[in-house]
């Protein structure tokens, strides 16, 4: 009976240490995939202007970013609405995705 008492205690020992490491490790993993604030949205280089090419009439609804490329959510003037996709550093039009409409 002692043993198994020992058994026990040891096992729940060895449970909770596993449990300690195992969170150790996911909040370690975490800590390394944030960016630190600010870093991101500053380089340290002047901020650059855009003229985006985008289809006369169009009405801006939404925007994303996503790396180096701005994707911007247009209304158009026939009613239907594209997706104009812009490269960041040039301003250049990389594509432009037109869904007709209803």
């Amino acid at each position: 009976m002692r043993a198994m008492k020992v058994l026990v205690i040891s096992m729940g020992i060895a449970i909770i240490a596993g449990v300690g490491v195992l969170v150790t490790a996911i909040v370690t993993r975490l800590d390394a995939l944030q960016v630190p604030v600010g870093t991101e949205a500053h380089s340290g280089a002047a901020p650059v202007d855009i003229w985006a090419d985008v289809p006369a009439g169009a009405r801006l609804l939404d925007h994303s970013l996503s790396g180096d490329r701005l994707v911007l959510d247009l209304a158009l003037a026939d009613g239907g609405r594209a997706l104009a996709i812009v490269e960041i550093g040039s301003g250049r039009r990389v594509a432009l995705v037109r869904m007709p409409g209803p």
